[in-house]
Formats: C-alpha cells, sequence, structure tokens
C-alpha cells in the first residue's frame, strides 16, 4: 500500500478498488469547483475540437476525464491517455472506441507524438512527480503539442486556507510539508507552474485560483471534500510511517481524526490554481487595447487636431479649431497625459503577471472606464465615432 510498485518510482497513492472510487468522486468535484463545470476549462477550446484532433491526458489513472471528454467531442478525436501503471485504467469494454490509453512515463513520451496534441490534460501530481522531474514533463507536453495548442494544468497549494496556529490543519499542513522534502516532491508546483512552463517554451500563460469547500460546514459539497482530501490522505499514512514522519500510524490516524473533527466544525478551504496558456486575450489587451490607447494620446497631444475630429466645422467653431485657447490647451495636455498612463499602466501590470483575478480587476475598471469615454460623445452623435 505504499505505492512503491514501479521501480525507480514513487506514487504515494495505491492503485486498488477503493482509490479508483475516490478518484473518480475526485473528478467530479474538481469538474464542478475547478473548472466551473466543464471538462476544459476554456470554454472556446471543445468547439476547437468539433472538427477532429488528438487530445493527451498526462497521468490519467482512471482515465474518468478522458471519458467525460468523449461526450462533449465527436469520435474523429482521438483520446490519449498515459499513465506509468495500467491498475487503475477502464476495463477495455468501458471505454469509448476513440480511447486509447498508455502505458509510460510522462518525462519520457513516445518520440513519435511530437506536434501532435491540440489539448493536453493533466492534474493532481504534486505527489506524483519529484522536483527533477516536474520540468522534464513539462518539457515532453511542449514537444507533444501542437503548434496553438493547449494544456491546463491543475494542482493544490501547499497550504489550507485561514489555517489556525496550533490547528490540526496547520499541523498537517507542516507534516505534509516535511514529507514532500524528505521524498522530493515539489510541494510548490502549483506556484512554480508558470515559470517551468515559460522556461519550456510555452506563451500566454495564465493562472486561475479557486477554492474547494472541505467539511460539513459546507454542507454536501464540504463532505464530499472532506471524502476525497480525507481519503486521500488516510492513503498515504503508510508511507509517513515507512519514511519515519509520523512515530506510529496511530499518531497519525489521531491527527487525520483532528483534522476531520476541525473541518466539520471550521470547514476547510482547499486552493486549487489552474494554469492555461491562452493567447486571444492577451494579444488584445497586451498590445492592441494599449497601442490604440497611446494613438488617442497622440491626438489628445495635437489640440487642434482632436478638436476638428470632435467639433463640427463651423464659422462659429473655426477660431477654437486653429487657434485653442490656452485653457483647452492645458486640458488637453493633461488628457494625453491620461491616455499615455492608461496605455503604460495596462500593459505593464498585465505583462507582469499570469493572475486571472488580477486581469479581471483591471480590465473590469477600463471596461467601465470605456463606456463613460463613450457616453460623453452621445451629444456629438454615433457618428462621431467613425469619424
Amino acid at each position: 500500500m505504499s505505492g512503491r510498485t514501479i521501480p525507480g518510482h514513487l506514487y504515494l497513492l495505491p492503485r486498488d478498488a477503493s482509490e479508483r472510487l475516490r478518484l473518480n468522486e475526485q473528478h467530479r468535484y474538481l469538474i464542478k469547483f475547478v473548472y466551473d463545470g466543464r471538462s476544459v476549462y476554456k470554454e472556446d477550446v471543445v468547439s476547437r475540437l468539433q472538427n477532429g484532433g488528438k487530445v493527451l491526458d498526462s497521468g490519467t489513472g482512471t482515465a474518468i476525464w478522458l471519458q467525460d471528454l468523449a461526450r462533449e467531442v465527436p469520435e474523429s478525436v482521438e483520446l490519449h491517455g498515459i499513465d506509468l501503471s495500467p491498475k487503475n485504467f477502464p476495463e477495455e469494454a468501458d471505454r469509448p472506441s476513440n480511447l486509447h490509453l498508455h502505458i509510460g512515463s510522462l518525462t519520457n513520451l513516445p518520440a513519435e507524438w511530437s506536434n501532435q496534441f491540440d489539448l493536453i490534460n493533466q492534474r493532481f501530481l504534486i505527489a506524483g512527480l519529484s522536483k527533477s522531474e516536474w520540468p522534464q514533463a513539462v518539457a515532453e507536453m511542449f514537444r507533444v503539442l501542437k503548434p496553438g495548442g493547449v494544456v491546463q494544468l491543475a494542482e493544490r497549494e501547499p497550504t489550507y486556507m485561514s489555517a489556525r496556529v496550533g490547528s490540526a490543519m496547520a499541523r498537517h499542513d507542516e507534516l505534509f510539508d516535511r514529507m514532500y522534502k524528505t521524498l522530493g516532491f515539489n510541494h510548490m508546483c502549483a506556484t512554480d507552474l508558470p515559470g517551468m512552463l515559460e522556461a519550456a517554451g510555452f506563451t500566454n500563460i495564465s493562472d486561475d485560483t479557486k477554492i474547494n469547500p472541505i467539511g460539513r460546514k459546507w454542507g454536501e459539497d464540504g463532505e464530499c471534500g472532506a471524502r476525497i482530501y480525507g481519503g486521500a490522505y488516510e492513503n498515504m499514512g503508510p508511507v509517513l510511517v515507512e519514511e519515519g514522519l509520523v512515530g506510529s500510524a496511530a499518531e497519525y490516524e489521531g491527527l487525520l481524526s483532528d483534522l476531520r473533527k476541525e473541518w466539520g466544525e471550521e470547514g476547510g478551504q482547499q486552493p486549487i490554481t489552474t494554469t492555461i496558456p491562452f493567447w486571444p486575450y492577451r494579444l488584445f489587451f497586451l498590445y492592441i487595447e494599449p497601442a490604440t490607447a497611446l494613438l488617442g494620446a497622440f491626438f489628445a497631444g495635437r489640440p487642434a487636431e482632436y478638436l476638428a475630429l470632435c467639433i463640427p466645422h463651423t464659422t462659429y467653431t473655426k477660431p477654437l479649431l486653429t487657434n485653442p485657447p490656452v485653457e483647452v490647451n492645458i486640458a488637453l495636455y493633461q488628457l494625453s497625459n491620461i491616455f499615455l498612463f492608461v496605455s503604460l499602466n495596462e500593459y505593464f501590470v498585465l505583462s507582469s503577471t499570469n493572475s486571472i483575478k488580477t486581469w479581471r480587476a483591471l480590465l473590469g475598471c477600463l471596461l467601465i472606464a470605456d463606456i463613460g469615454h463613450l457616453l460623453t460623445n452621445l451629444p456629438l452623435g454615433a457618428s462621431v465615432l467613425w469619424r
């Protein structure tokens, strides 16, 4: 039960019927709380597969993710899953005709797979890949992904949210931190993934953090979370005892009992980070929109030309258009500086982070400002927007 079933590879969870049931329940839970009810987080990816393509599930386990995706895409889409062991694979009779399962290492994918896949999925390998294996696995994903393809990765953050010092959740975090370091795993893989993706050659990377409810405080969903996480932690117990990280199985069972009690009374919240390279949004908001704001700064910095775009040409307005007063010039120069600030702020803030939360906050503010900017032109009529 220690998970040391494959020479040279350490996997902390068993491969048996009870674990398969837990993994399948975990899949449904993650679909709801991490992927917003979809198999693929980005809504447009599945539509791009309607004309065919290839999908890879890296570390496929029970292949439940591929089986669900098979219901969303045509049979012309080839669905491939790879894992070190076939023990969790579904029976052949239960597999869709376009599902193909392979035994192999994620750090050494088949040579003939280069540039083959439109979409690659991988999740929860924080205790499945060592720290040294992570960059290799990411590099292999880059090699087998088609240009313009999409990768989606999901990993748990190393700590609970708001765990009290001395609480069961805090003690559990400290124990697992020591376990990951002792066994050579990267407990910060969720945080490190954007950097690893960039180092492998991926571009247009985004990440988003979703909160998983754990414990009866959050109702049925929380109880489901407690079964999933509690079952996983229970199954890791033999490794913790074997490595001397806890004194005995009884001591670890006591910690898990306290942990489950705390989940029930206070509620646990486990952050899960989804990392996805995406390009259309970055193209528009990093380059096109800042460039248009720079264009606005240029014209506002030329008061006579700017006014000519906004004010109808009449005998009355001619003096204003040819020789604007100092006050008008000052106001337009200030407007030019605001346009410049918006352009530089949007580019440098968004290019410095992969956080979807930050993108949403900044773009939400810009959207409100854009609407206000358009409304100021209403007295001139809609035609002014096209002049």
